[in-house]
């Protein structure tokens, strides 16, 4: 029992998935390393601009005036507005920034406010404490006095901050006050957003290029693999005269085309030799060929060229060769497609089976059909043929229906798809029987009650075949019985009455019946011979163990 099979998706997709997974994994990756160093790249370009612009902004403001300043009653006089004035100019040439003042250190180790570039409410005045005093701002106190930015924000009552600070010395070289400039946490945040964004659509542009890539890419490679796909099933169903042309640039996809490609040609080949319903079947199934058999019940199939000695002798190897070809070729095609099996070429002889390798429903009627059919197709085919100068080719053929045993008979080495058993033997005493009763096709009694009403056929009498205990009863068709007229089918059925009678000894009441069908048909054969049997044996009666079978050998 074979184990479930897993759900697989095509390759064309799974390539594609994998291209586009692997793209956006990648993507995603190199975004956040991007974002990262951007960011950090950002904050550190920030930061050497504010040490700029805050020492930039203490150069403006000079100590010695700074000094002057002493309380909140100078915040009127010309020198706090020129300090003021100073301030705002930075604040007019850096537009990102939000506020520009002074600090200056009280006495008492207090940090206030001192100059601030603020008109409104959120300016500070002169003296006003600050608040909140970061060890960054602390330091701007203490040699070496060099400008510094916070490392971090910070929030105040004002917002949150990136801050960063100048000293401010006087002409004695001592350290008057620090500038500060500020920019809001939210500005630098909206400056970081936009760059993100720049970067992640830029990453999505690129993506989806890439990807639209990878999906074209993977097209080219799994169509050639699809249409490989497709060939190989169809190779599974022994479909192999596909002329798919697969082209690829990649080397290996080109080399399994060539291969698929080979096999074709070997499978084809082998198709020849094997049943292609038995290879099939294999193929199916996914088992390998090994030896057992098994009871069936199949219809076989004898045939025989007469004269085939005069055939063979009246031209040459070539040419006899030739018309071998032309004629298991008619036979062949019309078997295989009546779904019948090609067992073996025997000499001129053609052995055949229906109902196996797989069951097959009607399979005595799809026999005599297909005799029938040969022998239609032999006639057109010998009409060219003595057109051309050449002999006809005429052919007997033997059906017998019954239980046999079928399947791979030899070692397991070499194999032979087989029928054997009574019903085989059978088939080929009533193909060499033709010749004896004069007619083209011979069936058994039971191939012509498996066929039933399907069939038209006249009886010919019973036969002591060889190896057979019990005698058997003859039928050679007649035609479909779809095809037959109602003037058929009374002549027939009378025919067949006038043999139960001649084969119950009633020569005289079966005669009229034959020689009224030998007027109809002057050149049938075994219509002759009856009349003949009949008046010979009213002339002269037979033996009274004389049972009206036909002795093989002997015409009745």
């Amino acid at each position: 029992m074979r184990a479930a099979t897993p759900l697989r998706m095509t390759l064309r997709v799974g390539l594609s998935t994998a291209f586009v997974g692997v793209v956006l994994v990648t993507a995603g990756v190199l975004c956040v390393v991007l974002v990262g160093q951007m960011r950090e790249q950002m904050r550190r370009d920030l930061t050497a601009r504010m040490r700029d612009v805050a020492s930039v902004a203490a150069m403006g403001v000079a100590g010695d005036l700074h000094r002057q300043v002493r309380g909140r009653a100078d915040e009127a006089s010309p020198t706090f507005l020129a300090l003021k004035a100073a301030l705002q100019d930075v604040k007019r040439r850096v537009p990102d920034l939000r506020f520009a003042y002074t600090i200056k250190r009280q006495p008492d180790g207090r940090l206030a406010f001192w100059v601030d570039a603020e008109t409104d409410a959120e300016g500070t005045h002169v003296g006003d404490e600050v608040t909140v005093v970061t060890p960054a701002l602390q330091a701007m106190f203490e040699p070496p006095f060099e400008a510094r930015v916070e490392p971090d924000f910070y929030t105040d009552r004002w917002g949150t901050w990136l801050s960063a600070y100048a000293p401010v010395r006087a002409t004695d070289g001592t350290l008057e006050c620090i500038v500060g400039v500020d920019i809001s946490a939210a500005r630098i945040a909206d400056a970081e957003w936009a760059a993100i964004r720049t970067i992640l659509l830029t990453a999505l542009v690129i993506t989806l290029l890439v990807c639209g890539v990878g999906v074209w890419l993977s097209s080219r490679i799994a169509r050639p693999l699809a249409l490989l796909d497709a060939s190989m099933q169809r190779v599974r169903g022994l479909h192999l005269d596909d002329a798919t042309v697969i082209e690829s640039r990649f080397r290996e996809i080109a080399q399994m085309a060539d291969t698929l490609s080979a096999m074709q040609s070997g499978l084809r080949s082998f198709r020849k030799y094997v049943p292609k319903e038995l290879v099939r079947e294999l193929i199916e199934d996914g088992t390998e060929a090994t030896l057992g058999t098994r009871g069936a019940t199949l219809t076989v199939f004898f045939s025989d060229i007469a004269g085939f000695t005069s055939l063979a002798e009246a031209t040459t190897p070539e040419g006899l060769a030739a018309d071998l070809a032309e004629y298991f070729a008619t036979i062949t095609d019309t078997i295989l497609a009546s779904g019948g099996t090609v067992d073996k070429y025997i000499g001129d002889a053609v052995m055949a089976f229906w109902g196996a390798p797989k069951p097959l429903d009607a399979h005595a009627e799809r026999g005599m059909r297909a005799a029938l059919e040969v022998h239609a197709r032999l006639d057109a085919l010998n009409a060219r043929r003595v057109a051309e100068g050449r002999a006809p080719i005429t052919t007997r053929i033997g059906l017998a229906t019954g239980e046999v045993v079928v399947g791979n008979f030899g070692y397991d080495e070499r194999m032979n798809y087989t029928v054997m058993g009574d019903c085989v033997n059978l088939s080929s005493r009533l193909e060499g029987l033709n010749k004896q009763v004069g007619t083209r096709v011979l069936v058994s009694e039971a191939t012509q009650r498996a066929a039933g009403e399907a069939m038209v056929s006249r009886l010919l009498g019973a036969v002591a075949v060889k190896g057979k205990r019990a005698e058997v009863r003859v039928w050679t068709p007649v035609c479909p019985h779809a095809d037959a007229t109602a003037a058929d089918l009374a002549r027939v059925a009378r025919w067949n009455a006038a043999v139960e009678q001649y084969m119950a000894g009633d020569f005289a009441g079966a005669l009229p019946a034959f020689e009224a069908y030998l007027a109809e048909a002057p050149d049938d054969e075994p219509a002759r011979q009856k009349v003949d049997a009949c008046r010979r044996f009213i002339a002269l009666p037979p033996e009274d163990t004389w049972d009206g079978a036909l002795v093989a050998g002997v015409k009745s």
